[in-house]
């Protein structure tokens, strides 16, 4: 008897929906007074993305995202959509469905698509970053005896925005800028140990996680005590 072979090709089955990146729990804060934004999510495989303010399937999502499933990036293919937002919370569901070119065909019905929706929320500063206070106050004399070493603390305060926490920098009479040493909170500080006789003005200005941004200004006087 011969000896015969055999190929066999196996076509394996496609079970799964598109995976999208970022994964799920994703957060962004934008700034007081934004009314839209621009979402960015990629998907491991060709396919489309949809988005809406509702829990309900791929099919009965009124948004879509735009796709780039000709150039596939180290993160998969880029999706992107601009949605409205408003002051506060924002929430959307967003799924996603593969093969989009059996959309219309006999293959409709094998298409995979995502059945747990991938929450996304979108949080607006409900009010301004606000720079309350700087010390020393606009229009400070500060006097210092004659051989008296001349030290200052820079100290600001500030409320808003997300939280009203924030990076503040500054500016000595129109010099760099530069990060206060203490910053990140609600109240920033910064000592100097050179400043000369005479009026210095200072620029401070800040912003949060959201871009949020807040700035003020301070003129202050050194004058030294000569007897």
């Amino acid at each position: 008897s011969g000896d015969y072979a055999v190929k066999i090709c196996v076509t394996p089955k496609d079970l799964m929906a598109p995976i999208i990146n970022p994964p799920a729990g994703t957060e962004y804060h934008l700034p007081y007074g934004a009314t839209e934004d621009k979402i960015i999510k990629y998907i491991n495989e060709p396919g489309e993305l949809r988005w809406d303010t509702e829990d309900v399937p791929f099919d009965q999502m009124e948004n879509e995202f735009v796709c780039d499933l000709e150039t596939r990036t180290a993160l998969g293919y880029k999706c992107e959509a601009t949605i409205p937002v408003s002051s506060g919370e924002n929430t959307i569901c967003i799924r996603g469905k593969d093969h989009p070119e059996w959309e219309g065909t006999e293959q409709e019905g094998n298409r995979n698509e995502n059945q747990q929706c991938l929450p996304l929320k979108v949080i607006v500063s409900e009010t301004e970053l606000k720079i309350d206070s700087i010390t020393p106050a606009e229009g400070t004399v500060i006097t210092v005896g004659s051989t008296e070493a001349v030290s200052v603390e820079l100290i600001v305060t500030t409320s808003g925005g997300v939280d009203g926490t924030a990076s503040c920098f500054f500016s000595v009479d129109e010099g760099p800028e530069a990060l206060f040493i203490e910053s990140g909170g609600t109240t920033h500080t910064q000592v100097f140990e050179t400043f000369t006789d005479g009026e210095h003005y200072v620029y401070v200005r800040c912003k949060d996680i959201a871009e949020n941004w807040a700035e003020n200004s301070t003129l202050f006087t050194i004058k030294r005590d000569i007897l």
